[in-house]
């Protein structure tokens, strides 16, 4: 008999924790965090765009490179400035 009471309870309490992850104002705290992650997420993106064309206009400002040194030079700065520069 005390098996079937704690089976109950425990059923009772798992139906309303599905039914107060369901509200309304859970949902919208939900979807808040998830627009908070991916504005973090684009941030960092246009962060890193920033840093990738600042780089390139340095390099095509130079007018003495060719095309290949350019291409060389640009992936190593990259890579070096980003290292230089994370926060």
């Amino acid at each position: 008999m005390a098996l079937v009471a704690t089976g109950i309870i425990i059923s009772v309490g798992v139906a309303v924790m599905i039914v107060n992850e369901n509200t309304p104002e859970a949902q919208a705290r939900r979807q808040e965090a998830q627009s908070k992650r991916r504005a973090e997420i684009r941030e960092r993106f246009e962060k890193m765009g920033e840093k990738r064309r600042f780089i390139n206009k340095f390099i095509y400002e130079i007018p003495e490179l060719s095309f290949y040194e350019a291409t060389q030079l640009q992936q190593k700065l990259g890579d070096i400035y980003e290292e230089w520069n994370e926060e």
